[in-house]
């Protein structure tokens, strides 16, 4: 509630900004539903007017003294969206490194995070003696902790060689901020979903849909008393896996402490206090002293070269994007199956692939143990 509190907030201060409309007055309109229709938004102040297509574009063209006759000028996202370059010094490149998705053991796939891929980049950017300063763009709701502990390693071994600043988009919670930990500084924005700094451990028990459901019956043979606990779908763990596991995961937490506290020099004591799997806003976040400052990618990029005293530099991204042609290639017959899956589910499909990860990730995580929906 504290962090859908916070984010309502910013949206009513924002809001309130813009359209010059009282915040309490906002907060009514909202709670006793009083915009039902556009009249009703033209009239409380929520639009400036009803104007079909044709009409819009003929005020657009009135306002930039443009002939009615003639197109509109456009310019595309991706040339508007620039990345922020002063001066195109070769020698003085600032890495932009993104990751985004569930972080995962191995390499990982386009849509994750690979513990083995990423800081494979990571390493190359490190020894990249052109490399002055590296921005790393965090987009995830965090995965396996093993993954996490191993990136986690490779920041920290950058910031000892040169400046790595962290800025987190939509959401860098759980595994997402371990790996943001060890930076010399960390951006968000004010709506970042941030922190779940907390681990659980997921070992899957589907006996009854096996066995029930499916009459699928499983028989074991095995050379020790352990040795199917982490792989067996076909039985609850005994009391005795329970505790093995439970005590995986006091360790991991510890850990995971034991990284935030040294990263963001803030007592072990305290991390615990506002830990514990609580996930905060990037605004309550800077409060709490888990990030920094509140920014975009551009000021983590301009921090990058303050901290690197870069008076030019020219900014490049990684990893390196495959060539559409060449991605044709390599999508694999388990992608375009569910891509057709995906078209005959339509917006059921999020829940088949919420169920496919929750097949892949066994063992201890560092996740989010839930989807949050903002409505």
């Amino acid at each position: 509630m504290s962090y859908l509190n916070s984010i309502y907030n910013m949206f009513l201060d924002d809001l309130a900004a813009s359209r010059k409309i009282q915040k309490d007055s906002l907060f009514r309109y909202a709670d006793e539903f009083v915009i039902r229709n556009a009249d009703d938004a033209l009239k409380y102040k929520f639009i400036d007017g009803k104007l079909y297509k044709d009409e819009l574009i003929a005020e657009i063209k009135k306002r930039l003294n443009i002939d009615n006759k003639k197109d509109i000028p456009v310019v595309s996202v991706l040339n508007y969206g620039g990345t922020p370059t002063n001066n195109k010094d070769k020698s003085n490149e600032i890495a932009v490194l993104y990751a985004y998705g569930d972080i995962v053991d191995g390499e990982g796939s386009i849509e994750e995070i690979g513990g083995d891929k990423l800081s494979r980049e990571l390493r190359k950017l490190r020894e990249d003696e052109d490399v002055k300063a590296i921005v790393l763009r965090v987009n995830s709701p965090g995965g396996s902790a093993l993954a996490s502990d191993i990136i986690w390693r490779e920041v920290d071994l950058t910031k000892k060689v040169k400046p790595i600043i962290v800025s987190m988009g939509d959401y860098a919670a759980s595994g997402g901020y371990y790996i943001s930990a060890a930076a010399d500084s960390i951006f968000a924005e004010k709506s970042t979903l941030t922190g779940s700094i907390g681990v659980f451990g997921l070992i899957p028990n589907a006996k009854e849909l096996l066995n029930n459901k499916l009459g699928i019956k499983f028989e074991e043979v095995k050379t020790g008393k352990y040795a199917t606990m982490l792989n067996s779908w076909d039985k609850p763990l005994t009391e005795e896996e329970k505790a093995i596991m439970q005590q995986y995961v006091n360790e991991t937490y510890q850990t995971f402490i034991k990284r935030v506290s040294d990263g963001r020099k803030i007592p072990t004591s305290k991390v615990d206090s506002i830990g514990q799997g609580r996930v905060w806003t990037g605004e309550q976040a800077v409060a709490l002293g888990l990030v920094d400052k509140i920014g975009n990618i551009k000021d983590a990029i301009r921090a990058a070269a303050a901290k690197g005293k870069l008076d030019s530099y020219y900014v490049k991204e990684y990893p390196q994007s495959e060539s559409p042609f060449a991605s044709i290639f390599t999508t694999s017959k388990d992608k375009i199956r569910m891509w057709m899956i995906g078209e005959d589910l339509g917006e059921y499909y999020k829940y088949l692939k919420e169920l496919q990860k929750l097949t892949k990730h066994t063992g201890i995580q560092a996740r989010i143990p839930y989807t949050v929906e903002i409505y």
